[in-house]
């Protein structure tokens, strides 16, 4: 499903505690979202995890930009 909205230029993203559980993070970058919308609590925690992926690093880069 992630892919399919992707094709048809949509921006695809996850809000809530599913996007800053620890264990979801990984499957749901490697799915391919593109936002993550979680607590300020939860900001810094999330990133960590997005950041731990090595193909999320490049994409960390560029959106930084």
């Amino acid at each position: 499903m992630v892919r399919e909205q992707k094709d048809s230029w949509f921006i695809v993203d996850m809000c809530g505690e599913m996007a800053a559980d620890a264990e979801c993070i990984p499957f749901l970058a490697q799915a391919g979202l593109d936002e993550f919308s979680v607590g300020i609590d939860a900001i810094a925690q999330t990133k960590y995890s997005l950041l731990s992926q090595p193909d999320m690093i490049e994409v960390s880069n560029r959106s930084s930009d």
